[in-house]
């Protein structure tokens, strides 16, 4: 029987983010909408978890939003600040000298290591897209459908 690590349970019980973020996230909002509108073509377990699927998209299409909120609103000097502040917080807690639990600071590790890549997603979202659109606009935009399946 395989062991099973502290290192690998705690990124689940923590909800990292996914490593390709707004494009990855944009994909996942696409493809499930489109699977929704066809659903009489899909199969039959998809079929019975149709009210899930709807629940889920609508949690897909909230996030989504919210990080157009903070793209948009924000500038990147902010971006640049969280990501040094994470860096540091985890240096202080973390680091050689740091007299806290090994389990501490892997938890600390690995939600600076989250946040981290949360807020560089958001970053190269900003640089990306400059100012993002919306859900509706995004998918009616051909250059934008291009650049988030490619």
């Amino acid at each position: 029987m395989a062991k099973i690590s502290f290192n690998r349970i705690l990124p689940v019980l923590l909800k990292q983010e996914p490593l390709d973020g707004v494009l990855g996230l944009l994909r996942e909002i696409i493809v499930l909408q489109a699977k929704l509108e066809n659903i009489d073509t899909q199969d039959f377990y998809f079929q019975k978890g149709k009210n899930s699927h709807f629940a889920h998209l609508e949690s897909l299409q909230k996030q989504y939003a919210q990080i157009v909120e903070m793209v948009n609103n924000k500038e990147v000097d902010f971006f640049i600040e969280q990501i040094r502040a994470a860096e540091e917080k985890c240096h202080e807690i973390c680091g050689p000298q740091s007299n806290h639990p090994v389990f501490v600071k892997l938890m600390v590790d690995t939600q600076s290591r989250s946040e981290i890549a949360y807020y560089k997603n958001l970053l190269h979202a900003k640089s990306q897209f400059g100012k993002m659109k919306g859900l509706d606009e995004m998918i009616q935009d051909e250059e934008s459908m291009l650049q988030i399946f490619s």
